[in-house]
């Protein structure tokens, strides 16, 4: 998670892939960590930085950080919206809220969060994908397999991040018909089950 230097290097390659279809402007981390996905996007040219972020300290140049929970209501609004390796950390009965949070903010997500052969410090709400497709299905969002084939081979990204971010994107956005995906659902990477081969 706190990796920020292969973070960064997994973020800025994530967010290549969707630049090549949207122009991002603006960007909204919930649990920004250290800041490597607010570094990443400042990197590729972005000018509005946000990150929700209540553990960390992030010193960014020119971002607007948040000290506050990410079920905490927010009134910001971005391109696109990220959340990756967050929602594990939550309490289960927040989930929903969270989820509120992160789709009232932008058309276009980045979400992924520790599914269950993962392991890690205050994993308390580990879940399949279908579990977080679910939420986002029921807030008119569609889950798009963008990453995981492109990626799943590259030994460079962060494995959990290979595992288990997807893209969802609005159903009534402009760019809805512009990602098309045959997602594969909860499939374990090799390495999250056996780190060590």
């Amino acid at each position: 998670k706190h990796d920020l230097k292969n973070n960064q290097y997994s973020a800025c390659k994530y967010l290549k892939v969707v630049k090549k279809v949207i122009k991002i402007n603006s960007i909204i981390d919930f649990g920004a960590g250290t800041g490597a996905w607010l570094l990443a996007a400042k990197s590729l040219g972005v000018d509005k930085l946000i990150g929700i972020e209540k553990h960390y300290q992030i010193d960014i140049k020119g971002a607007k950080i948040l000290k506050q929970n990410v079920f905490d209501k927010i009134n910001f609004s971005a391109d696109i919206a990220v959340s990756v390796e967050v929602g594990e950390h939550i309490l289960p009965e927040k989930s929903s809220i969270f989820i509120d949070n992160i789709t009232s903010s932008s058309d276009i997500v980045i979400f992924g969060a520790a599914s269950t052969h993962q392991s890690g410090d205050a994993h308390i709400n580990c879940r399949e994908v279908g579990f977080w497709k679910n939420l986002f299905k029921n807030r008119g969002f569609k889950l798009v397999d963008l990453f995981r084939q492109q990626f799943w081979n590259c030994r460079k990204i962060n494995k959990a991040y290979v595992q288990n971010v997807y893209l969802y994107v609005k159903k009534d956005s402009k760019y809805f018909s512009e990602f098309i995906s045959v997602p594969l659902l909860d499939i374990p990477h090799p390495e999250i089950i056996n780190p060590h081969q």
